[in-house]
Order: structure tokens, then sequence, then C-alpha cells
């Protein structure tokens, strides 16, 4: 599947008719596009992937909380750092671009714990 985005200002508009025609197909650019896992969104702020990282993650906490009187703290703990720490580690490194509101919501899931 071919997906296209234009990184762009939050300011800066792209033409309404803008598309690439290749091979009779007709592509048309997104807001957002997913690739190799990480949602990319045409202002590179990573906000909409650190949500979805963030859902996910409350999902994982909630299948673990009814677990966590039976289960071994190590056993917890080592539960969190693949399940959850795994997510949220992920591609880590492409957040420098992204607002403090948006990594601190990832913050509060790495140290809340």
């Amino acid at each position: 599947m071919t997906q296209l985005i234009v990184f762009k200002p939050v300011g800066r508009r792209i033409p309404d008719k803008f598309h690439f025609l290749l091979d009779n197909c007709t592509v048309t650019p997104q807001k957002t596009v997913k690739l190799l896992g990480v949602t990319f969104d045409q202002h590179f702020t990573f906000g909409p992937h650190i949500e979805n990282v963030v859902t996910k993650c409350h999902g994982f906490f909630r299948t673990l909380a009814p677990a966590t009187p039976y289960l071994p703290r190590q056993l917890l703990k080592l539960s969190y750092a693949a399940i959850i720490r795994s997510h949220l580690e992920y591609c880590s490194s492409l957040f420098t671009s992204a607002a403090n509101t948006h990594l601190k919501k990832l913050d509060r899931l790495l140290f809340n714990v």
C-alpha cells in the first residue's frame, strides 16, 4: 500500500487538489501514516504515536493489575520490562522533536510504576 505524507509547519497549507498519479492510481496526502509501527504526523510532533503507545500500555497495565497479588515481584518486573517498557522505548530516539506535553505522558508511564 502506498502512503503519502507531507511534513509541514503548523501554519502552512497544502493545496486541496494536491495528489500524485502513479500507474493510474491517485495518491493523496494523509495527516498521519504508520511506518514500521511508528505513526508519523504531518507536523512531525509524534503526538498521535505517543497517544497510541500510552493507550496500549494502559491496556497492558489493566491486564496485569489483577495478577499482581498472585505473582512474585520479580516476575511482575520482568513482565513490565517485556510487555510495557518495550513499547515505551521502541523508536524513542525519534522523539527529540516531540513536545514536552507528549513526553510527559510517556514519563508518567515509565516512572509511576
